[in-house]
């Protein structure tokens, strides 16, 4: 491809701009991004704590199989905790788990469906994040993934458990993307809108510096197949105003000599120019 200087300008505004304006968005995307996920991060955490102490750790030794099904704490633990799951839509689960010797099991599960975590179960997919929640109250970095689907969940210890008991929140994943599919159109917008104004900027620059340039060099063509006298429209008051006047005088001064000339024989011509040139000079 031809890189004319038309080309040469248009495209390097348009990249320029489009550059800018694209890191510029993609910072405030990350930036959008990063705040939805620790807005939600730290809202599980704080209803974790709060949810956590309306329960009692030191009442739940007993329920350590699914015989304790039957149990008056449990039925009361687990009609609390199915209580509480209704008072948030976005919340999917809040249970409560036991670690012993290492191992995290279920003691309740507000889970209505067969796949509901019965006291005893064991849970291997515990991580670093929710071990950390028998200690202190805390909330997953990242959406993670086990038998019940994709979550980002919240954790906090039980009051009087010594730090064998916690209470989770699990949030759908699908809420979380909700939240961050609004972020990315609002991005995907802007970013077409910059694009956009970064093509309009490089037209109408390419347009101011291009255009007096074009017409300069139509005008020296005509210049140079005897159409002088024609002017040129001024471009403004900077080099390319300046490149304008100059064509100007030029073909001022070259219409001048013809009409000194006209008539004459070509050896008068061009001896007449030569002897018109200090008038001339003495016009401008």
């Amino acid at each position: 491809m031809r890189l004319t200087v038309h080309r040469v300008l248009f495209l390097s505004h348009f990249a320029a701009v489009a550059l800018v304006s694209g890191s510029i968005g993609t910072l405030f995307y990350r930036a959008a991004v990063d705040s939805i996920v620790e807005s939600l991060r730290a809202r599980l955490t704080t209803s974790a704590a709060l949810i956590s102490h309306t329960l009692d750790g030191s009442e739940l030794d007993g329920v350590d199989s699914p015989a304790a099904v039957g149990s008056e704490v449990y039925r009361r633990t687990l009609a609390r905790l199915r209580e509480l799951q209704t008072t948030d839509a976005d919340i999917a689960f809040i249970y409560v788990m036991r670690l012993d010797g290492g191992k995290v099991t279920f003691v309740a599960d507000s889970d209505q469906s067969p796949n509901q975590g019965l006291p005893g179960q064991e849970y291997p997919e515990a991580g670093p994040t929710l071990l950390r929640g028998f200690v202190i109250a805390c909330a997953d970095e990242a959406i993670t993934t086990d038998r019940w689907g994709h979550f980002l969940s919240g954790y906090a210890p039980l009051p009087n458990g010594k730090g064998r008991y916690l209470l989770g929140l699990d949030m759908r994943a699908d809420v979380v993307e909700r939240r961050l599919a609004t972020v990315r159109v609002t991005a995907g917008a802007s970013l077409l809108l910059s694009l956009a104004l970064a093509w309009l900027l490089a037209w109408l620059v390419d347009r101011r510096l291009t255009t007096p340039v074009v017409r300069a060099t139509a005008g020296i063509r005509g210049l140079a197949q005897s159409r002088s006298g024609q002017l040129l429209p001024l471009a403004g008051d900077d080099e390319l105003g300046e490149l304008t006047e100059a064509f100007n005088h030029l073909s001022e001064r070259l219409l001048a000599i013809e009409v000194l000339t006209a008539g004459d024989p070509p050896y008068f011509q061009r001896a007449q120019v030569h002897a018109c040139a200090p008038i001339l000079e003495f016009r401008a």
